[in-house]
């Protein structure tokens, strides 16, 4: 029996790290956002988000509207009493409140999930124009997957027997080609100062 025991165990802890650590792995990238004060938004993947701990110094989690209709988390006032302040903002019947949302435009990166469907409040921002997937890593989709192949690892019958989506790391592409433009204009001026470096030398050595 115990043999037993610890053989499921373990089989359900592989299940666990193989299937579902796509998220943690994800905010290993977030964390290196370069941009100060980047705005990270979430959609439906609100509930996996780990804390602002995994965020990089000056950015910000920020949520956008989706199928969930309850009452999402609420950042903290930004002054001394922050942590503990009242809230008009919050009640205590898990309802919708509207304030916490921001509009997409706003949005500098984007955490969603692609399971290959999709509605009207929670499209797949990953084939959507605007967004460029930066990261991707595989999360189980549930739904395609037979029980006992996503319930425990088996080597050899839960690959064959589960299907995968897609956990991403979304930019605005109009952000990404912004800074390629400005990759671009440090090139060239690096490249005309090292001309004019070059010229210079040259002018010097003539004169001599």
């Amino acid at each position: 029996f115990f043999i037993l025991y610890l053989g499921l165990s373990l089989a359900r802890i592989a299940a666990l790290e193989t299937y579902y650590r796509a998220p943690m792995n994800l905010y290993r990238d977030v964390y290196k956002i370069p941009e100060p004060g980047a705005m990270v938004c979430l959609g439906k993947e609100w509930h996996r988000y780990p804390g602002s701990f995994f965020l990089p110094e000056g950015a910000s989690a920020r949520f956008i509207k989706s199928a969930f209709d309850g009452q999402l988390p609420q950042r903290y006032f930004e002054n001394v009493n922050g942590t503990y302040a009242p809230r008009r903002d919050q009640n205590d019947g898990n309802k919708e409140e509207s304030s916490v949302y921001i509009n997409i435009r706003q949005c500098d990166y984007l955490i969603d999930l692609d399971l290959g469907v999709e509605s009207q409040l929670e499209p797949r921002y990953n084939t959507k124009a605007g967004w460029t997937s930066i990261k991707s890593y595989p999360f189980l989709n549930a739904a395609k997957s037979k029980t006992i192949a996503r319930a425990f690892y088996i080597p050899g019958y839960s690959r064959q027997n589960v299907k995968f989506g897609s956990y991403h790391l979304l930019k605005r592409t109009k952000l990404i080609k912004q800074q390629e433009e400005e990759r671009e204009r440090l090139l060239q001026l690096e490249k005309e100062h090292q001309e004019r470096r070059a010229q210079a030398k040259l002018h010097e050595s003539d004169e001599l």
